[in-house]
């Protein structure tokens, strides 16, 4: 029987970047922010290897819809695991990575924002679900296409 076993081998900064498009001291009016999310589960050409990345942007507008802020990171991990069933190596690396590569984001994202002047802005908590839910199921190289319902 094969050890079940799941090793994060490297995460690190892919992207990161910080525009303000509206000097702070020019911005008259209270600001408003969307987050915009974006994750990807890839199987590699070596067996057991994954590359998960999740992206993170965020805009400030103000209360005339002006884009005064944008602060956007990728985080990526390339993961190995062995022995795990389609079900559980998709539920760690949806649930486990990705939710792991979100608390590295929301660091980079409050230190990303703290340079645009307008000072740092903290993400709120955001469930593992909504995370999960952004990417198809994971499916090993020859398996199933996942469904698009």
């Amino acid at each position: 029987m094969t050890e079940k076993t799941l090793r994060v081998a490297v995460e690190y900064v892919k992207e990161a970047s910080a525009v303000a498009h509206v000097r702070p001291y020019a911005n008259k009016f209270p600001l408003s922010n969307g987050i915009d999310l974006g994750l990807v589960l890839e199987p590699l050409p070596e067996e057991g290897h994954w590359r998960v990345e999740l992206r993170v942007a965020v805009s400030a507008r103000n209360s005339q819809d002006v884009l005064c802020f944008e602060a956007a990171c990728a985080m990526e991990a390339i993961v190995v695991a062995r022995g795990l069933s389609p079900e559980e190596l998709d539920q760690s690396l949806r649930f486990g990575v990705a939710s792991s590569l979100m608390g590295s984001a929301r660091a980079l994202i409050t230190n990303l924002s703290s340079n645009t002047g307008y000072g740092p802005l903290v993400l709120p908590p955001i469930e593992a679900a909504r995370i999960a839910a952004l990417a198809p199921a994971a499916q090993a190289p020859g398996g199933v296409e996942p469904s698009t319902d």
